[in-house]
């Protein structure tokens, strides 16, 4: 395995829907704490959030690292206190450690059913959730970046009590803006972005996400790649592609 600066990275998420809004940076940023809970202890807010749904809102960032235009959106995560990987679950700045990767939970995931908006009918596509059993990470749809620890939340316990779930802002497109959200810059504190896992050959160009042992890292969306990725067998390269490398990150 190799690493690269999350400033190497753009995001393509032309997948996710709607039009960027123009209403700038939140009050006290990205990760301020009215905007980004876990409604267990924000009941009241469980179903009405103080930002719509799936609001998205793009700005542009002059970090001189990877300076250009970005998009966050709101969405909602949910985590499953019972499930096999739950330690990887909360939201922290350790970015290295390749479990920071949130995307739509999958319809049919049994651990869905502990979420709040779970019914009979799925689950909407704006509950991400960072488990690989449940989300839909390697399969080239649109995938988000958390840009809070306040989002966690307990999925079983909270699921009991008639509530559950966080909401929060996710970086979803463009250029890494770690200079507006101090999390992406990781446990070192680097303006040039936390460090985040790839595979040990890869270098610049479209990459796709690869879960090894609840393990997201990036891989060059190629042919060889998704022939030796499970369950990827008929894919085209483009169809997985979740963003871009800018330079080698080998």
């Amino acid at each position: 395995m190799a690493t690269v600066r999350l400033t190497k990275l753009i995001l393509d998420g032309h997948k996710w829907p709607g039009t960027p809004v123009n209403l700038g940076m939140p009050t006290d940023g990205w990760d301020n704490t009215v905007d980004n809970f876990n409604t267990a202890d924000a009941t009241n807010l469980a179903f009405k959030p103080p930002v719509p749904i799936g609001q998205k809102r793009q700005l542009y960032t002059d970090n001189s690292y990877a300076p250009g235009y970005y998009t966050m959106m709101y969405l909602c995560f949910h985590a499953f206190e019972s499930d096999a990987v739950s330690e990887t679950n909360c939201i922290s700045g350790d970015y290295s450690d390749g479990h920071f990767w949130c995307a739509p939970i999958k319809q049919g995931a049994t651990c869905a059913s502990a979420s709040m908006w779970a019914d009979t009918t799925g689950i909407p596509y704006f509950v991400v959730t960072k488990c690989p059993t449940a989300g839909d990470q390697t399969r080239g749809g649109p995938v988000a970046i958390p840009c809070c620890t306040h989002i966690n939340s307990d999925g079983t316990t909270a699921a009991a009590n008639g509530y559950g779930d966080g909401y929060g802002w996710f970086w979803v497109d463009g250029v890494c803006p770690c200079k507006d959200v101090t999390i992406l810059q990781g446990l070192g504190g680097s303006a040039a972005g936390a460090d985040i896992t790839t595979d040990a050959l890869m270098g610049h160009g479209t990459v796709m996400l690869e879960i090894t042992a609840a393990t997201g890292d990036l891989q060059s969306c190629e042919v060889s790649n998704i022939l030796d990725a499970t369950g990827l067998t008929g894919f085209d390269p483009a169809s997985l592609a979740i963003g871009w490398i800018c330079q080698s990150g080998a």
